[in-house]
């Protein structure tokens, strides 16, 4: 197999300490009434220890966690009855704090909004450059609970869709001399716009991981700090015949972030760890587990080098000369393993849940860490569902059909009738 040493040497997150003495605004509301699944862990799986005031906790043994899944019927459904009129690429689901459901479309360039009942309030955007309307839509995300931002990244502009629904005045965000892609992340509380850039300036025969800069932007979109560096996306150079192109290397680790709850949360899938930085830049919290990432086999490969192929045939990906992508992954160089995750998510009562990298069957498994980096449980989800946000006891997420059409469900999150472990703590500090 033409694979790779898998383990890249990198420094982690190195954050500036200037950007966390602003406080979050985008990100978690505060608790709610509903609580999750109430049982602990059992024995002593979970070893806490401090190191230079950042509290380091180790959790071992999360196969043994208790575990949690979705009800078996959602309690609300948006997209069975609209018809001609469903979704054709939802590209992000945001549930305010007065209980509207915020959908962006991708496909139909539009932003709509539902009641808590599934019935549709408004829709606002359009095809075009103009105010209000969009190129594509690559993001959305909440703002103070009460309003949601919108990405787009060919005209590298956001839009703020007010409470009413109501686009305004979209900010176009200047260039910087690196002519990285941007990503917003989220707002500070000052106004300003926390964003990664991925300028992909090297040029190697080897993989690389180059790094993301996180930059702020004023109200103007204007670059206001250059904040930190982090790990970016593994990449390679494939040099064929119409020159050298960089690509991300298949089952590549990548670099996720959340702003929630007054603080920034970094994981750069270098060993299974999840960072926390308060908001005057000081780490705080470190959160391991012990998990091992899947081994990338010969079998593995062959797949994705199939799917390259349909890719070329897909009128969808029509880019580059036929066979660009299947030559790209016959050429490419595979990890020896897959990342230990691929996506996290906060929730409102600061829990991180971490979604361990998909191997193929569709379903999704998470594992969940209380704010204090305890584990808590490991969450199993059905295949063709993939989750948005998760507030209290319910999950919010996209669920696909057989048809392949896309449906909003919000569901129930219960613990698995077959999982009843006792209630010890399983902590114990070192």
């Amino acid at each position: 197999m033409n694979h790779t040493n898998g383990c890249l040497s990198g420094t982690g997150a190195r954050l500036a300490g200037s950007l966390f003495a602003l406080a979050v605004v985008a990100g978690v509301p505060g608790c709610t009434d509903r609580d999750a699944p109430r049982n602990g862990p059992t024995g002593e799986r979970t070893a806490v220890r401090d190191s230079a005031g950042v509290r380091i906790v180790e959790n071992v043994d999360p196969g043994a966690a208790p575990k949690w899944t979705l009800a078996a019927e959602p309690t609300l459904t948006i997209g069975d009855d609209l018809g001609a009129d469903g979704f054709g690429r939802v590209a992000g689901v945001v549930r305010l704090d007065n209980g509207v459901i915020v959908v962006a479309d991708a496909l139909a360039l539009t932003v709509r909004r539902f009641d808590p009942t599934g019935a549709e309030l408004t829709a606002a955007g359009r095809q075009g450059s103009g105010p209000g309307e969009f190129e594509t839509i690559d993001r959305m995300w909440s703002i103070d609970g009460a309003r949601v931002g919108v990405w787009d990244g060919r005209l590298s502009r956001y839009t703020i869709i007010d409470g009413e629904g109501e686009p305004g005045p979209s900010v176009s965000l200047q260039p910087t001399a690196a002519k990285g892609r941007y990503a917003p992340i989220g707002f500070l509380s000052d106004g300003r716009l926390l964003a990664k850039s991925d300028a992909r300036d090297l040029l190697s025969l080897e993989y690389y991981r180059p790094d993301l800069t996180l930059l702020t932007f004023d109200s103007e979109g204007a670059v206001a700090d250059t904040i930190a560096t982090v790990p970016g996306v593994e990449m390679w150079d494939w040099v064929w015949e119409l020159g050298t192109t960089p690509l991300e290397i298949p089952f590549g680790r990548a670099t996720s972030f959340r702003l929630a709850g007054g603080a920034i949360y970094v994981a750069a899938n270098e060993g299974y760890q999840l960072d926390r930085y308060d908001t005057a830049g000081a780490l705080t919290l470190r959160i391991r587990a012990d998990r091992v990432p899947r081994e990338v086999t010969n079998t593995d490969i062959a797949s994705y080098r199939a799917a390259a192929r349909e890719r070329d045939e897909s009128s969808e990906f029509s880019k580059g000369p036929v066979g660009f992508w299947a030559g790209a992954a016959e050429a490419a160089p595979y990890p020896e393993h897959f990342p230990y995750y691929d996506r996290f998510e906060i929730d409102d009562q600061s829990r991180a849940w971490v979604r361990d990298y998909p191997d193929g069957s569709g379903q999704t498994t998470y594992l969940v860490f209380e704010r204090d980096g305890r584990l808590l449980a490991s969450a199993e989800f059905p295949a063709r569902f993939t989750v948005s946000e998760i507030r209290g006891s319910e999950v919010l997420g996209v669920w696909r059909d057989e048809l392949d059409l896309e449906h909003i469900r919000l569901y129930p999150l219960v613990e698995r009738p077959d999982e009843r472990p006792d209630e010890r703590s399983g902590e114990t500090e070192r």
